[in-house]
């Protein structure tokens, strides 16, 4: 609300909790940043700048030279869906990708997702998606809160499943002191795919936490928590979109850079 941040800035002065000289350099910041941004040049086009397989992928989709692309519109969405698809990487499989519907059935299988603030992060495509595909199965979310008595039931619910899929989310944050998610999430993943031989990781996460993920579970990295990696993620688990990625980096000691299963 611009009238209310005018408003309360105005408060501010009058009341003396913002001096008239720290409001001027703010207003001088603002200024230098639009000088700056009008010196900017444009791109001839959408592609200019775009590394030679970025720019080769746009233009297949006939979408590199299309009318500007806002977040959220039909085209943005279309590219990212698309480039989320490509980067979806299978890293180990103990043949259960890619998965068959039927298997994942609500009376054999089981899903879980391991968040570490389940407020923060909106896994409504990741839902929507499954539950398109296998009606009934629904995702049992745990995070830093969920007490080990509440966890003790999901175990028992990984323990009664013939295969179970697990969700790792990373939330993206400044000043954590480390990347990946928490010890406690590892924790708990460790747990579910010791209850559930049978298990899938899908790790909406950087590559830092893939060697944390047991040996014994098959392996699909999707790099972040975006819609457009959720559904990328549904699409390649069940067959519906290959899985092309290459790890960007090295996972030492699990993976070296350029990896990928096939």
């Amino acid at each position: 609300d611009v009238g209310a941040a005018i408003d309360a800035s105005h408060a501010a002065v009058i009341s003396g909790r913002l001096s008239e000289e720290r409001r001027d350099r703010s207003l001088a910041r603002i200024e230098a940043f639009h000088e700056w941004a009008g010196q900017c040049e444009e791109p001839d086009g959408p592609a200019e700048g775009l590394r030679d397989d970025v720019a080769r992928m746009l233009g297949e989709l006939r979408l590199a030279d299309a009318a500007p692309r806002t977040e959220g519109s039909r085209s943005h969405s279309e590219v990212a869906l698309e480039i989320a698809r490509r980067g979806v990487t299978l890293l180990r499989d103990r043949g259960l990708v890619p998965c068959a519907p039927t298997a994942y059935g609500p009376s054999r299988a089981a899903a879980f997702a391991l968040v570490e603030n389940a407020e923060r992060v909106n896994m409504l495509w990741l839902r929507s998606e499954i539950d398109a595909l296998i009606p009934g199965l629904s995702i049992a979310v745990a995070d830093e809160k969920t007490t080990d008595e509440a966890f003790s039931r999901l175990e028992d619910a990984a323990r009664r499943a013939e295969c179970i899929m697990v969700a790792v989310f990373d939330e993206v944050a400044a000043w954590r002191g480390r990347p990946g998610p928490s010890e406690r999430i590892v924790s708990m993943l460790a747990r579910l795919s010791a209850a559930c031989p049978r298990t899938v990781v899908l790790a909406f996460t950087g590559p830092s936490f893939l060697p944390s993920v047991p040996e014994s579970c098959s392996l699909v990295c999707c790099y972040d928590g975006s819609p457009a990696s959720q559904n990328a993620a549904v699409d390649a688990l069940f067959g519906d979109a290959p899985m092309e990625g290459r790890l960007p980096v090295a996972a030492p000691p699990a993976f070296e850079s350029g990896y990928r299963l096939r």
